[in-house]
């Protein structure tokens, strides 16, 4: 059981991380702690040696991340007594026989700290109601998110808290919700340890808990996966197939503030009969809400089923085989022809809505809050002003990040230019392919002229009617901010 910390010890405490160098960007720059080990894993033995001076970083390591007990008397040493306080008094490390064995395991993430569960537990007979760390989707999630500073924020299906303690700065109000009651204690502790004080914390099923109240955004990375099992808390889920998915669209809509975001880290699946497409747009179907769904990854269902249990495979090969097995039947009854991964978001609009779906990488290397923000706004624009009338009056800008390539081609041993295509860098990454003329035009887009003295000055350069230039520059525009690549 773990004690929330004083404001002081929390200071202390992650002073201590800091100098320690126990953090988010030393994490990062050392590959073999990018992913949490496992004892059973290839780079164990490598990460043993690593770790094997008596540094404070690697006793922090070793005890926290890798959960190796380590003696007392040698910590004692290089550990300063009052930093051993707090571990020890909070429940952190327990201490047995002079040896010292972390409760939890310790994590940093941005400029925070959080605990949940060990890397053992989810072995264990006790891994049903599991607290997973800031796992790789809860990481992608917060890149994706909105900013912008709001009243009222709920964190569905909470976990430890990660998301509720990252959005508290851009909420005055964090609720956060999680089924296993285990959730609520992990969470409420990674707000101390992280001296946040604005997070509430609720136990129950999905928006039971706040089922009267609505929110200005609502973060979800919920129990995702397409298994016919429910065993895990924090990644399967009872219901058949993508369904509990849908429900969360279906109600988050219901607890949105007008104008206001769900986003989500979600699986989907294609049956016989029914394109993938077709089956997340009636999710959508009278909720009153725009929704862009981004798609990272499609698997055929014996690929999932091996990437789902390929870890089982080397702990219990005849328990994996037989698991492979069930889950592959599983699929067949179903129907199932593809298992779709990605991202999730929509937004709370009165009028005519739209859905837009797009193939994109999910190794979202920055915060792209701002980018989806600004897609909602161009797409409803776009949407609903079908004429042209109103863009004339929009001053187009280049994206940030934008740049123009030029391809060459060999031909007849020389090479000659085949193409030019406009790429955009960053979080979002994209590319389209152009002609010289629409480049040319581009570099005029500044955001500081209206698309019809653009359109004005294109004329008075080019031998061609004057209506004819507006038709192609507002496709050219629309086309281009459609795909991210100018702003409105």
């Amino acid at each position: 059981m773990l004690t929330l910390l004083s404001p002081a010890d929390a200071h202390s405490l992650r002073e201590f991380l800091q100098a320690a160098c126990y953090t988010d960007l030393e994490f990062r720059k050392r590959p073999g702690l990018r992913e949490l080990p496992a004892r059973h894993s290839g780079n164990w033995p490598y990460l043993m040696d690593y770790t094997r001076e008596p540094t404070v970083l690697n006793f922090l390591l070793r005890l926290f991340l890798f959960g190796i007990p380590l003696d007392y008397k040698l910590v004692s040493e290089i550990v300063p007594p009052g930093i051993l306080t707090i571990l020890l008094n909070s429940g952190l490390l327990n201490l047995e026989a002079n040896q010292l064995q972390a409760s939890v395991m310790l994590t940093p993430l941005d400029n925070y700290w959080f605990v949940a569960d060990p890397l053992d537990r989810i072995k264990s007979a006790e891994a049903k109601d599991f607290v997973l760390w800031a796992n790789p989707t809860t990481r992608i999630l917060n890149q994706v998110s909105i900013r912008r500073h709001v009243k009222s924020i709920l964190d569905l299906g909470a976990g430890c808290g990660v998301l509720s303690v990252l959005a508290a700065t851009n909420g005055d109000r964090i609720v956060a919700t999680d089924l296993n009651p285990r959730a609520e204690s992990f969470t409420l502790f990674n707000a101390s340890l992280n001296s946040i004080t604005n997070i509430e914390t609720y136990t129950g099923d999905t928006f039971e808990p706040i089922k009267d109240q609505c929110f200005d955004l609502i973060l979800a990375n919920p129990p995702f996966f397409v298994t016919p099992s429910s065993n895990q808390m924090y990644c399967e889920n009872s219901m058949d197939l993508d369904q509990y998915c849908r429900r969360v669209v279906r109600e988050g809509a219901t607890h949105l503030n007008d104008g206001g975001y769900l986003q989500m880290t979600f699986e989907w699946v294609q049956v016989q009969g029914q394109s993938w497409q077709d089956r997340v747009a009636e999710w959508l179907d009278g909720t009153g809400c725009d929704a862009w769904i981004m798609r990272g990854y499609t698997r055929d269902p014996a690929s999932y089923a091996y990437e789902r249990i390929k870890e089982e495979f080397s702990i219990n090969p005849e328990r994996a085989t037989q698991m492979f097995t069930d889950w592959l039947e599983h699929y067949r009854r179903s129907n199932v022809e593809q298992i779709c991964g990605g991202l999730f978001s929509m937004r709370k609009r009165t009028g005519d809505n739209w859905l837009r779906i797009e193939e994109l990488p999910l190794d979202i290397s920055e915060p792209i809050g701002e980018s989806v923000l600004s897609l909602f706004s161009t797409q409803t624009f776009l949407s609903t002003n079908p004429a042209d009338e109103e863009l004339l009056k929009m001053k187009p800008r280049l994206a940030s990040g934008t740049k123009l390539q030029q391809s060459f081609a060999l031909t007849d041993h020389t090479w000659l230019p085949d193409g030019l295509n406009l790429t955009l860098s960053g979080g979002l990454p994209g590319t389209i392919s152009i002609e010289f003329p629409v480049a040319e035009f581009l570099a005029s887009c500044s955001g500081d002229s209206t698309l019809h003295e653009l359109i004005v000055a294109v004329t008075a350069k080019v031998n061609a009617p004057v209506d004819q230039v507006r038709q192609q520059c507002c496709s050219v525009v629309r086309k281009l901010a459609e795909r991210r690549f100018l702003a409105l």
